[in-house]
């Protein structure tokens, strides 16, 4: 069935506003931008409920801001919680694959579908990964692997990164540290960290889970071969942030990018606001390309 479909039959069976608002945040957390396009397509054919059509109307004009017609960017889920999305049109060899960990609300601090629509599909594909237990990956991602060790291993047999022109790691918030790890841990050539935290820093929800840092401690403290080039941005005005990533840099060989004007964690999020995130995007990506 196609995703219109699919969203027309759950939209059907909504109720309530939080009916709505939880259909539609499953949608802006998992579906490129070509899908939300179809469904924008189909309110001018024939109208949507309230709910609907005010959420199209802010959505449209978010991918709007990013001066780009809709990216076609395709959906695989290779794994509960790992999916794809590339446009299969280009070849591979022709782009960076994007390894991105989600923070804890499974997205990269914005809606996929805003995010995906502000980086050309002809230059990127993204492996995006979302770890719904929200701890930093250290328990994996059920049931692809129970640990971070063996859900780097298990990305090395979903995906050749042998295809793809190059290798980037990226994370926000929540899985910005995992990104930092994983882009040591994988050989890849550069790791970026939005918003990440550091190994020193106490979590006071890791020891009730039994948790420890220990696996990131050990990829980067790891000095065998060559790192990555090892980004992390944060506001500039956000001082917590600003800590983290100070305290993750005396740990790893690191850049310090804080972005001016800003001073809440959710970076990308004000950086839309301010209409900086296309450029934001392409200065940290095209970059590291």
């Amino acid at each position: 069935m196609r995703p219109i479909d699919l969203y027309l039959r759950a939209l059907a069976e909504c109720r309530t506003e939080n009916d709505f608002n939880r259909l539609h945040i499953s949608i802006e957390t998992f579906s490129p931008p070509a899908e939300f396009a179809a469904i924008a397509d189909h309110s001018e054919r024939e109208p949507l409920p309230f709910q609907a059509m005010r959420w199209i109307a802010r959505t449209r004009a978010m991918l709007a801001a990013s001066g780009l017609p809709i990216q076609p960017y395709g959906k695989e889920e290779l794994a509960p919680g790992v999916h794809l999305y590339r446009d299969h049109a280009s070849a591979p060899e022709d782009r960076t694959l994007v390894v991105a960990f989600a923070g804890d609300a499974q997205r990269l601090m914005l809606p996929i579908t805003v995010f995906l629509q502000h980086c050309p599909a002809d230059r990127f594909a993204f492996l995006v990964l979302r770890d719904f237990s929200r701890c930093y990956y250290l328990r994996g991602i059920a049931p692809l692997a129970e640990d971070f060790p063996s859900l780097l291993a298990a990305l090395g047999r979903l995906v050749d990164r042998s295809r793809f022109r190059r290798t980037i790691v990226l994370g926000t918030s929540g899985g910005g540290l995992a990104a930092v790890a994983a882009a040591i841990g994988l050989d890849a050539e550069v790791g970026i960290g939005i918003c990440a935290t550091s190994p020193t820093l106490e979590d006071p929800r890791m020891g009730p889970k039994g948790l420890t840092f220990a696996p990131f401690e050990t990829l980067l403290a790891r000095r065998s071969r060559p790192l990555p080039e090892i980004r992390l941005t944060y506001g500039a005005d956000c001082h917590r942030d600003a800590e983290k990533a100070c305290a993750l840099a005396d740990l790893v060989p690191a850049r310090l990018q804080p972005v001016a004007g800003v001073a809440a964690h959710n970076l990308l999020v004000e950086l839309g606001r301010a209409g900086r995130l296309r450029s934001f995007l392409a200065d940290l990506l095209e970059s590291a390309t």
